[in-house]
C-alpha cells in the first residue's frame, strides 16, 4: 500500500488532548462501525487495541493518521471505506474542538 500523507490528520494529533475525548456511546459505536468497515475493505486491523473510552484523543488521532497513511484505495469498496474514514476523522476533530472550548468535557 502506498504512503498517503494527510497533514490534517497530523495536525489533529498535535491538537488533541492527552486524555480521552468526551464521546457518548453512540459516537463510539459509530467510530467502531466505520473503522471495522475500513478494516474489512482494506484487509487491515483498523480498530485500535485500546477501548475508545480509555484512549487519549492524541492516541486516537495518531492511530487515524497511521491508518490513513497505510491506505491506498484500488477498488470502489476501498474508496467508499476511505469516505467512512473521513467521517471518523470529522467526528474526532469535532470532539477535539469541543475539548478545546471546554477542557472539562474531556476525561
Amino acid at each position: 500500500m502506498g504512503a498517503i500523507h494527510d497533514i490534517r490528520y497530523e495536525r489533529l494529533a498535535r491538537e488533541a488532548p492527552d486524555v480521552p475525548l468526551a464521546m457518548g456511546a453512540e459516537d463510539q459505536d459509530y467510530l467502531l462501525r466505520h473503522l471495522h468497515a475500513v478494516g474489512e475493505a482494506f484487509d487491515v486491523r483498523a480498530v485500535p487495541d485500546t477501548p475508545l473510552a480509555a484512549m487519549s484523543g492524541r492516541s486516537l488521532a495518531r492511530h487515524l493518521a497511521r491508518l490513513r497513511s497505510w491506505l491506498d484505495p484500488q477498488t470502489l469498496d476501498q474508496q467508499l471505506a476511505l469516505g467512512r474514514l473521513e467521517s471518523v476523522f470529522r467526528l474526532v476533530a469535532s470532539a477535539v474542538r469541543l475539548s478545546q472550548l471546554n477542557p472539562r468535557r474531556s476525561a
